[in-house]
């Protein structure tokens, strides 16, 4: 998953290409992973980074 939280980090790409660049054949099995391990979903870890005051909130 700190590959899959790099690639997020970084931005840009779709979800699903990041899911698929990890091996994942279904981006909904990797969505669950990523929550299982992180405590969030991709998308809101991806935007949580992205603004100035970094993971905050929950």
């Amino acid at each position: 998953m700190q590959e899959a939280a790099h690639q997020l980090k970084g931005g840009g790409r779709p979800l699903a290409q990041v899911a698929t660049d990890l091996g994942y054949t279904d981006q909904a099995h990797f969505t669950r992973d990523f929550h299982r391990v992180t405590g969030y979903r991709p998308g809101q870890f991806a935007r949580t980074l992205g603004r100035p005051d970094g993971l905050t909130q929950r």
